[in-house]
């Protein structure tokens, strides 16, 4: 955040989506049993990929908050494509 303080939002926009590519590239490796293989999360007993379709949730909850801080992008194609998965955008 340091680092990023006196940047532009395209600046900070354009590392998160650097980090999400890196992100979905690893994705990509996970193997079946690796996506199948239970763990504790908070007292919860729950396969990888159950915790991965939470996380693409909780993501989007967070852009959808970013978006009410710019505008401007609200209605963006790809944008409001993507939240309208989760029901978020209007």
């Amino acid at each position: 955040v340091t680092r990023l303080r006196d940047g532009s939002v395209e600046a900070i926009l354009g590392e998160a989506a650097g980090h999400r590519a890196r992100l979905f590239a690893t994705m990509e490796t996970f193997t079946r049993p690796v996506l199948d293989q239970p763990f504790d999360f908070r007292g919860n007993r729950i396969t990888f990929l159950r915790y991965l379709q939470l996380w693409t949730g909780h993501d989007a909850a967070h852009t959808w908050d970013m978006l009410k801080a710019l505008p401007a992008r609200q209605s963006e194609p790809a944008l409001t494509a993507w939240l309208a998965q989760y029901k978020l955008a209007s």
